[in-house]
């Protein structure tokens, strides 16, 4: 019994421990200072006229040193993007501009691995400038995902959002399939009999 209790009291420590890696509230920052920044929800974000910066703070606890996977920042969003972690560029998605004519688009879904020099412990500063006057439909919201985090491969997770969309194609496919084989093998039957 007093075996128990101690598995059960470690677990319970185990999990009350805070996370090593914590991202704040997303801040919406219309011009570079930093003064003007005020919370937002991804929803809410509009980047219609000229580029917006995001900025998010990151805290990372001591104990997470050594990192046993560097971080990443997985931006989903129809704009180009521009990633700073602590001031420092650790990737670009495309050219963000203030114009169409100064901009490059960007792809839809961007990973930008963060060094591990860059981060310390404590709070991190993680900021996006984003355009997209490139953005070929009304997409709202056009930043969908903003996460910061351990690095871990994306393309599996990816397969998993198309996972319905597939299976549905999938049997669309297989009842298209065995109409087509019933009228074929129909339409050889009745030319065998008359």
């Amino acid at each position: 019994m007093k075996l128990l209790l101690s598995i059960a009291a470690m677990l319970f420590l185990v999990a009350a421990a805070p996370p090593a890696i914590v991202s704040g509230p997303i801040h919406l920052c219309p011009a570079p200072p930093r003064s003007e920044c005020k919370p937002v929800n991804l929803e809410e974000i509009s980047i219609d006229e000229t580029e917006v910066t995001m900025l998010r703070e990151v805290k990372v606890s001591e104990q997470a040193f050594p990192l046993a996977r560097p971080l990443m920042v997985r931006i989903v969003a129809m704009a180009s993007s521009e990633v700073r972690w602590n001031g420092v560029i650790v990737g670009r998605n495309g050219t963000p501009a203030p114009s169409a004519a100064q901009e490059s688009p960007g792809r839809f879904v961007a990973v930008f691995t963060v060094p591990t020099l860059l981060v310390r412990p404590g709070t991190n500063v993680v900021s996006v400038r984003l355009s997209a006057h490139h953005a070929w439909l009304p997409l709202k919201p056009v930043i969908q995902v903003f996460y910061i985090g351990s690095y871990r491969s994306q393309q599996l997770r990816d397969l998993w959002i198309y996972l319905p969309t597939l299976l549905t194609l999938g049997v669309l496919a297989a009842a298209g399939t065995y109409f087509l084989a019933a009228a074929l093998s129909d339409w050889r039957d009745r030319g065998l009999c008359c």
